[in-house]
């Protein structure tokens, strides 16, 4: 049985290592602006991915059904550790954004927790302004926040279009 391979698909080379079964195992690739490494499971599913590309590198871990469900990101906008259901949608984020990275108005770490649609559900952060907990209603409008800055701690409460309702002090 063949056990290892080598093709080039659309100009993209790649080598393939099949197991004593002929089932692929791995696969490492080169693309355009960088490179790949696939891991299969005996059935051929994708369970791991590898990448270091133009943007950082990443790795990414899939369930049985090739799922995506975590991963791992060194990106340019900051590192990142990502969890998403058995549907793939987004439920919690880690991150830590760097400055001038245009996804936030500040730098720092931040912990995102979306709700079953992927929708934003509440963000922790920590910037250089001061630290904040901000919780969402369904339709990802923000509808408390607790902040601690150099001014002091504050609370807001706020209705569906963002009017305050409550804040103190």
């Amino acid at each position: 049985k063949v056990r290892v391979g080598l093709a080039v698909m659309e100009a993209t080379p790649f080598l393939v290592l099949f197991d004593a079964d002929g089932n692929r195992r791995a696969e490492l690739s080169a693309i355009e602006d960088g490179s790949g490494l696939g891991l299969y499971d005996a059935d051929g599913t994708q369970r791991a991915g590898l990448s270091a590309e133009e943007g950082g590198p990443a790795l990414g871990l899939h369930d049985a059904d090739g799922t995506l469900r975590a991963g791992l990101s060194a990106k340019e906008e900051g590192p990142g550790l990502y969890l998403r259901d058995a549907d793939g949608k987004d439920r919690a984020e880690l991150v830590v954004v760097e400055k001038g990275a245009g996804i936030a108005r500040e730098e720092g770490p931040a912990l995102f927790l979306h709700d079953a649609d992927g929708a934003p559900g509440a963000w922790l952060g920590v910037t250089d302004l001061g630290s904040g907990l901000f919780l969402h209603d369904a339709d990802s409008i923000p509808q408390a926040a607790l902040t601690v800055t150099e001014g002091g701690p504050s609370l807001r409460l706020l209705d569906a279009k963002g009017k305050t309702l409550f804040s103190a002090p």
